[in-house]
């Protein structure tokens, strides 16, 4: 399978879809979710791990990261789909989180020593 090459069309949608499947799981080991639907927090949290996750792809492969945002929510509230209504809303507060710079990607520094922590634990435990 290493021989398989992706163009930047499906590529675009591997990238997506893996990000959305990360989220997805990791978001689904909250119990009762769907009270968080409407959540400032639960915004912010898929929107960081987004910018995270696919910041630097997002321009090579002409990623739309809000439009990732409305795919996580699909997945994660599959039985109750965005109406047109949530979908405003929900951008309208990306775009506030955005302009008070409240969308980041962690520093790469963070980033590794988390990793190397969580490492060096799993080694003395």
């Amino acid at each position: 399978m290493d021989l398989i090459k992706f163009s930047s069309a499906l590529k675009r949608k591997q990238k997506v879809s893996e990000c959305v499947k990360a989220l997805k799981e990791k978001l689904s080991e909250v119990p009762d979710l769907h009270t968080f639907r409407q959540s400032d927090e639960l915004c912010e949290i898929i929107c960081c791990v987004v910018e995270e996750l696919l910041s630097k792809k997002a321009k090579k492969y002409k990623i739309d990261k809000k439009q990732v945002v409305f795919e996580v929510y699909q997945e994660l509230f599959a039985s109750a789909p965005l109406t047109m209504e949530e979908k405003e809303v929900l951008s309208k507060r990306i775009e506030f989180l955005h302009e008070k710079g409240l969308i980041i990607a962690v520093p790469l520094i963070k980033w590794v020593s988390k990793g190397f922590l969580n490492w060096l634990k799993k080694k003395l435990l």
